[in-house]
């Protein structure tokens, strides 16, 4: 079976629901994520061993 890899895009206040969901479904797997606030993502990075994709723009 398949299994797919998920980034998330935005790491503010909710993102921590969407990271532990993603965790939960069995084919997925969390794997990056970026916000525009560079501390957010560290953050999130960091709490859930993600990979941190490149800067946004805009």
């Amino acid at each position: 079976m398949a299994q797919y890899g998920v980034g998330v895009v935005g790491c503010g206040g909710i993102s921590t629901v969407h990271f532990r969901a993603v965790q939960q479904v069995e084919r997925a797997r969390l794997v990056a994520a970026r916000d525009s606030v560079e501390e957010r993502t560290q953050k999130a990075t960091e709490e859930f061993h993600l990979f941190s994709a490149n800067r946004c723009s805009g």
